[in-house]
């Protein structure tokens, strides 16, 4: 008996676990990422602590009473990890969410301009009625001046609305409130 009830306990788990790695899969998270775990975070040195101590909050209470994040880092440093990690955290609660590069963004409002299956305005509201939108590369590539009042009003309307918005990029602190 014993037997039959753990295995349809793990049956159960895996279910769970195919359905969330769809919305994952669904929500934009790359492949490599799909298994990130704020259970798994390092807690090496007290700034790891304090770290994931933050972004384990964030996703537990789903971003309420904050405006997002940013996370700055040198390539490999994991800030696409935990974000995608937060990703896991707020899919396993019901909750939208959205991630995407900066560019990948401007290239899906982009691509609705002329087109007749989606509007722009369509196209913008898929960033900024999702719970959580989480934007990395920021800072890559020069956008223009038009671009970058997309993602200004993007960033607005979430903010306005008390919708959380994440953004990761490699440059350093000056570099990125320069670009910013």
């Amino acid at each position: 008996m014993a037997n039959i009830e753990h295995h349809m306990t793990a049956s159960a788990e895996a279910a769970v676990e195919t359905v969330l790695n769809a919305r994952l899969r669904s929500g934009g998270v790359p492949a490599r990422y799909i298994l990130a775990s704020l259970d798994g975070l390092p807690h090496d040195t007290p700034g790891r602590v304090a770290t994931r101590d933050r972004l384990k909050h964030f996703a537990e209470t789903c971003g309420h009473g904050s405006t997002g994040l940013i996370m700055l880092g040198p390539p490999g440093s994991g800030k696409t990890w935990m974000a995608c990690a937060m990703c896991r955290s707020w899919a396993r609660r019901g909750k939208s969410f959205r991630f995407t590069t900066l560019l990948g963004m401007i290239r899906a409002i982009r691509s609705s301009w002329g087109s007749s299956e989606i509007t722009e305005r369509q196209a913008i509201k898929n960033f900024t009625e999702v719970g959580l939108l989480i934007l990395d590369e920021v800072g890559i590539g020069s956008n223009s001046d038009a671009e970058w009042s997309l993602v200004s009003d993007i960033v607005n309307d979430r903010y306005a609305n008390c919708r959380p918005t994440v953004l990761l990029s490699n440059l350093p602190v000056p570099q990125f409130t320069a670009v910013v």
